[in-house]
């Protein structure tokens, strides 16, 4: 499968002028399978990327993107949102209790 696992839409970051509409689009004209939209220190909702799943026909999750105080890191599998979060360590904590992932963003 391929995957593009780190994107944003206007609505939760912005630096995207996309809508997810518009990202799922373009996704299925590149030919990918999927997306995971990360957006900043929210979560995605379960429901509406389950809805772009159906529409467009390729797999959406979500995830996010986290600002903490060693950089941005992305995070699935957890469903809160983070505003407050710097201290990485807690993050890793609450990562940890959900059985999710973290990666650093930009390395």
């Amino acid at each position: 499968m391929i995957f593009e696992m780190h994107c944003h839409t206007r609505y939760g970051s912005s630096c995207s002028y996309m809508s997810p509409e518009e990202m799922a689009r373009r996704a299925v004209k590149v030919g990918l399978d999927g997306i995971c939209i990360t957006e900043h220190d929210i979560p995605w909702e379960k429901d509406a990327a389950r809805r772009l799943s159906d529409q467009f026909g390729i797999l959406v999750i979500g995830g996010m993107e986290v600002s903490t105080a060693y950089g941005e890191i992305l995070v699935w599998g957890l469903h809160e949102s983070v505003l407050d979060m710097e201290d990485i360590h807690d993050l890793r904590r609450r990562v940890d209790r959900t059985g999710g992932v973290m990666v650093v963003a930009h390395p």
